[in-house]
């Protein structure tokens, strides 16, 4: 058996929601792990060892210290000795394998209070770009299942269960969204095992379907660039959409639900040429030879092959302070790393300028800016704008 199941909870998301791409995935070459991945294993390996032995393990990394720090102090906060003269048991980096085919993997970490029937699931997030939303969050619905299910429980042991992303460096800033939990009763976890028995299940039948969605771009699908389905999307994109939007004839009235159609399709390319330049990469550096492309080395930048001897070669030679630069002050992000325990002061006497605006979906919390709320967008001429 191997460490990750093709259809483990991680990639959850993407699988129940796109059965085909299983099958897919797994006619491609394993992709070399990424730095940000590395990471996360890194983090993920100093927080079980922090949990287990009571100990902080070096760190070469402030920043992921405190980050690590953080999720350890979640944990134990559940784990207390109080708890555990209470009877509280828990599992740190716990393996498990269950009794249905293919549903197996490794749950952060979890804690079970017998006393109050209830099991607490912490899922750790490294990472800072993506905020992890808890709320119906397949992949620990996975976890608590998995845990659920190996550890003799029955459905009278628990009563509740409560579900937790630690998520201590997203960017979302404040401690209640670095900490998310949600609860559930055992009923919505055994609901939970009908659909995921029904969708490993759909994952298995031939010509399972491949489906677009938010789930290719959020699970980060190794397949993206190679996918039927994302290939016959773009192409109505681009010839439908996009083309109809910027062909009408001239000075005839266009409606702005093309535009917003067309604009819904953005992501997808964007995510795709992305994809596709990780995979060209992955494959021409495996070996396999693309007609028309190559492989070359990046454009070089220019350094002194010894600074030191340089520097005292111009001071002998009489130059002075014009051969060095100014000193500046670092940036608030850059300042926050080498002082985190600051942080407030640097807030204090930061503020932010916009650098000019730009088109995002709805749902982005940033307030709208109206340009003019005189003009009506709906009655606006191809010609009136230069195309």
């Amino acid at each position: 058996m191997s460490t990750h199941s093709p259809t483990g909870a991680s990639g959850m998301e993407r699988w129940s929601n796109c059965p085909g791409s299983v099958a897919l995935i797994a006619t491609l070459p394993t992709p070399p792990s990424s730095e940000h991945a590395e990471r996360g294993t890194r983090a993920h390996e100093a927080a079980a060892e922090w949990l287990e032995t009571g100990v902080p393990p070096v760190f070469d990394d402030q920043e992921d210290m405190l980050a690590v720090a953080e999720y350890v102090r979640v944990c134990n906060a559940f784990y207390s000795p109080e708890h555990q003269k209470l009877g509280a048991i828990r599992g740190v980096e716990y393996r498990f394998e269950t009794h249905i085919n293919g549903m197996y993997g490794t749950s952060d970490y979890w804690v079970y209070w017998p006393w109050a029937q209830k099991l607490i699931v912490l899922d750790y997030k490294h990472g800072e770009g993506m905020f992890v939303d808890v709320v119906e969050n397949k992949q620990l619905l996975y976890y608590a299942l998995g845990v659920f299910m190996t550890q003799g429980l029955v459905a009278d042991d628990v009563r509740s269960i409560e579900l937790g992303i630690v998520q201590p460096r997203c960017m979302a800033g404040t401690d209640k969204e670095r900490v998310r939990m949600w609860e559930i009763d055992r009923a919505r976890l055994l609901a939970f095992e009908g659909e995921l028995r029904a969708a490993i299940n759909a994952t298995k039948e031939g010509h399972a379907p491949l489906v677009v969605g938010s789930h290719c771009a959020k699970s980060f699908c190794p397949a993206r660039a190679v996918c039927p389905a994302q290939q016959q999307q773009r192409e109505q994109a681009l010839t439908e959409d996009f083309a109809g939007l910027v062909a009408k004839p001239e000075g005839k009235v266009w409606d702005v639900r093309d535009l917003a159609k067309a604009l819904d399709r953005r992501e997808a390319l964007r995510s795709y040429l992305t994809a596709l330049d990780e995979f060209a990469y992955q494959a021409m550096n495996n070996g396999v030879s693309v007609p028309g492309y190559k492989l070359v080395q990046k454009q070089g930048r220019r350094k002194y092959a010894d600074p030191v001897l340089f520097e005292n070669t111009l001071k002998a030679a009489g130059f002075g302070k014009e051969i060095y630069t100014v000193p500046e002050l670092l940036s608030p992000a850059q300042l926050e790393k080498v002082i985190p325990s600051h942080k407030a002061l640097i807030k204090e006497h930061t503020i932010v300028e916009s650098s000019g605006l730009t088109v995002v979906e709805e749902s982005d919390k940033r307030p709208a800016v109206l340009a003019s709320a005189a003009a009506d967008f709906s009655k606006v001429s191809l010609e009136s704008l230069g195309l």
